[in-house]
């Protein structure tokens, strides 16, 4: 059996993106005057929730990416199983915007959309991604205490072990 790896959120990158909402947050502040209430009101309110958001993503130390000789289990696609190693069609690796993320095809990504909020994964038709279709799942990595590059491959490499 091969061992469970586990992929944790990076405290410094968490971190520096509090710094820069906190940076932001605080440019809202000062600049708050009569003639911009809206404008401020919204910075604040979105740099302010973002700031929290990031210093609880440095602060939760739970394992956000799982891989075990089950499947991937990861915690932020709200996903209440892991997905099985049997239900992964192919995997791919892309950067959108600079952020790498991991694409995994699924032989019925209904059964996983039935357990998370379709929301947060659902690629709308008009606003497809270049390489990413509505039957994929993705696992963002730009937070991970990991090279994306080889959580990648310890995927695939996984893949290919339980196709056999």
């Amino acid at each position: 059996m091969e061992p469970k790896i586990e992929i944790r959120t990076s405290i410094w990158k968490a971190l520096v993106s509090t710094l820069g909402c906190l940076i932001f947050l605080s440019m809202f502040i000062f600049t708050w005057s009569e003639n911009s209430d809206a404008l401020s009101i919204t910075g604040i309110v979105f740099f302010g929730g973002a700031a929290l958001l990031f210093l609880w993503q440095a602060i939760d130390r739970r394992s956000r990416i799982t891989i075990d000789h089950l499947g991937i289990y990861y915690r932020t696609l709200r996903i209440k199983y892991r997905i099985d190693w049997s239900d992964i069609i192919g995997t791919k690796i892309l950067s959108v915007s600079g952020l790498k993320i991991i694409r995994i095809k699924v032989k019925n990504r209904d059964k996983y959309l039935k357990r998370m909020n379709v929301k947060t994964n659902k690629i709308p038709r008009s606003k497809k991604l270049k390489g990413i279709d509505e039957l994929d799942l993705s696992l963002g990595l730009g937070l991970i205490d990991a090279k994306p590059e080889a959580v990648y491959d310890i995927v695939k490499k996984n893949l290919v072990n339980h196709s056999k």
